[in-house]
Formats: structure tokens, C-alpha cells, sequence
């Protein structure tokens, strides 16, 4: 009955306050008044997805947001890992390409996941402490050097240069469910890198 009265008045608050407030204000309201149940995590999942999804109108692609947004092929950041890996032309400065695919910046502890982030300049390390599948989706069969970034709705896109495989899955859709984006990364990465192994 809770949930019930939260969405209702998540569904009639007004949108002139912006896209997060009306559910963040709808979910103090509710915990003031439901000790014990978790309201904000719904609150917070409701704000989340509507951020994402203002991704798809006009005046916010137009913008265009560093580190979010992007609308591409799946080919294209499996190229653009390539790219990482090989360097054509001298593309990058390879100390600085070394440093930045390669070493471990930070390896403070991941609030979201619990297990030392592995962050280089921007992107993510596999690592040798058993945890890649926890970081970014790397799945369980990438080399511990392995390099890569998580997106938005379980999208994911990494190199492992003990292999030369670079891996990109991009979908159109949001999955809220966050275990199941989790377990679909780690799945469709653990069987890339295995073929890639494989042959």
C-alpha cells in the first residue's frame, strides 16, 4: 500500500521543479512516514532512468555531455579500443598511451561494488585480484591487463591486449534491473574473451 501511494504521488507531483526533484521529494515523504522500508532506493532508480533517458531529446544530445550520451554503433568503440591498443600512425604519445591504458591510478574502494576500483586515466583495469567481473564487466576470462569502461544500462566496452580482442555491447534499451545488467555484461564478456582465447 506505501509503494502504491509513493508512485501516486510521484505520478501527480508537479514537473516544473525538474526531472529528480518531484520523486526525491515523494520519497522523503514517504520514509518520514514508513520506518524501515527503503523508499529513496526507488527514488533515487526512478531519478536515475529519467536522467538517462533525457539522453534522447534533441536540445540535450545538441549539448552533448563528456562522459555520457553517446550514440554510436557498437563497432565503433570496439575500433576506438583497437585503436588503444595498436596505436595506428602514433596516434598518441605511447608513454602517455602506456600510462593511461596500463596503470592503476586508484585503487580506492568502489562504493557501488565494494572491491578496489582499478582506475587508470578514465578507464578501468582488469586486475589480478579476482574481481574483474565485479569492475566494468570485464567478465572472467580477460587478462589481468585488460582495459575498458562500463556505460549507462549494462553497456560495456573494453581491450585486453594479452589477446588483442577489443569487445564493445551497446543496446538502445534501459534495463533497470541492475543484477541483471551486472550478469548480462559478464556473460556476453566472459564468451567473448573465450573465443578470442579459443582460437
Amino acid at each position: 500500500m506505501r509503494a502504491t501511494a509513493l508512485r501516486r504521488s510521484v505520478v501527480n507531483a508537479s514537473a516544473t521543479s525538474g526531472p529528480c526533484s518531484a520523486y526525491q521529494d515523494a520519497a522523503a515523504a514517504a520514509s518520514s512516514s514508513a520506518a524501515g522500508e527503503n523508499s529513496t532506493d526507488f527514488a533515487t532508480a526512478r531519478c536515475l532512468e529519467d536522467a538517462l533517458l533525457s539522453f534522447n531529446e534533441p536540445d540535450v544530445r545538441a549539448v552533448g555531455v563528456p562522459g555520457g550520451g553517446a550514440i554510436s554503433r557498437a563497432a565503433d568503440p570496439a575500433l576506438y579500443y583497437q585503436a588503444l591498443l595498436h596505436n595506428p600512425g602514433e596516434l598518441w604519445d605511447p608513454a602517455v598511451l602506456a600510462d593511461g591504458t596500463g596503470t592503476i591510478r586508484t585503487r580506492l574502494p568502489d562504493p557501488m561494488i565494494g572491491v578496489a576500483a582499478n582506475r587508470s586515466l578514465g578507464l578501468v583495469i582488469a586486475g589480478d585480484d579476482g574481481f574483474a567481473h565485479l569492475r566494468t564487466g570485464f567478465g572472467r576470462a580477460v587478462s589481468p591487463c585488460a582495459f575498458g569502461h562500463g556505460g549507462a544500462g549494462g553497456q560495456v566496452a573494453w581491450a585486453d591486449p594479452a589477446t588483442g580482442l577489443s569487445f564493445a555491447y551497446l543496446t538502445n534499451g534501459l534495463d533497470a534491473h541492475l543484477l541483471r545488467q551486472g550478469r548480462r555484461m559478464v556473460a556476453l564478456s566472459s564468451r567473448a574473451a573465450q573465443c578470442a582465447s579459443a582460437v
